[in-house]
């Protein structure tokens, strides 16, 4: 058996699908694999079975083939959650534009980033996060310094 918690976290995107293809095949094999993430995506391209644990307790235990990633989500809080915009919150579709991104690519170690289209309109807040690896880094590290360059320093 074979116990592996978050294993994907620090790992970039390209390392992380070799791992999971090297859990595919230690499961074909016979080798049993209890696989803990937060990557709700990875749980249903790799596991047969999905089990929910809330404050320590078994909330759902359910076939992968049988769930989605709402599914999971909901039972993780123990409520539906709104993953959409909030309806009341409107830009208008007339602010100005104040920042444009376009194509950018990011290359860094640990870092992949392809094809990023950004406007920022006037009143807008932008955030960007995620986990390592997954780009949040390698965003504002690259366009910053293309910024740099182009303005002799920001």
């Amino acid at each position: 058996m074979l116990i592996l918690d978050e294993p994907t976290a620090v790992l970039t995107e390209k390392e992380a699908e070799a791992l999971l293809e090297s859990i595919r095949n230690m499961s074909a094999k016979g080798i049993a694999v209890i696989f803990i993430t937060h990557r709700l995506h990875e749980i249903l391209t790799v596991c047969d079975k999905v089990v929910i644990m809330r404050d320590g307790y078994v909330v759902k235990d359910v076939p992968a083939k049988e769930t989605d990633v709402a599914d999971i989500t909901k039972w993780m809080v123990g409520r539906n959650i709104q993953t959409s915009a909030r309806a009341d919150i409107r830009i208008d579709p007339n602010s100005k534009t104040i920042m444009s991104i376009r194509n950018l690519w990011v290359d860094m170690p640990g870092e992949t980033v392809r094809n990023v289209n950004l406007d920022i309109k006037e009143g807008e807040i932008l955030g960007i996060g995620g986990l390592a690896g997954q780009g949040k880094l390698g965003i504002p590290n690259d366009y910053g310094s293309v910024q740099r360059r182009r303005y002799g320093g920001i």
